[in-house]
């Protein structure tokens, strides 16, 4: 018997599984880097500090913008519904609208000097 349609395939509930064992809502440590919320990924602090190849050390931050970036783009894909394309062919347009296209683009192209566009 086949899957009902929408529903967690094997690899899906397998992930699932594994995350609530953890304890970890990946949506919501998307939303924390999203968020900059660096103490509740338990950071102690905000910045970090680097060293340089020439000795000297600098400060970061420790969720760059485009972490935090890329955090709230793969958090949308929770929020949003994912978009199908959609798919015609000639036989889905209506003969008079498709006839009155073909005049359209011939008159544009007379008009135009040869050129369409």
């Amino acid at each position: 018997m086949a899957r009902p349609k929408g529903s967690p395939n094997k690899v899906t509930m397998d992930a699932l599984k594994k995350a609530q064992e953890l304890g970890i809502d990946p949506f919501e440590v998307l939303l924390h880097f999203a968020n900059e919320d660096w103490e509740a990924l338990g950071y102690d602090s905000a910045t970090m500090t680097k060293v340089l190849k020439d000795g000297g050390t600098v400060e970061v931050d420790r969720i760059s913008p485009e972490l935090r970036m890329a955090a709230a783009r793969d958090a949308v894909q929770y929020m949003l519904p994912k978009r199908r394309s959609v798919e015609h062919s000639l036989k889905d347009i209506p003969d008079e609208v498709f006839d009155g296209e073909v005049e359209r683009r011939i008159n544009m192209k007379i008009l135009n000097g040869g050129k369409v566009g």
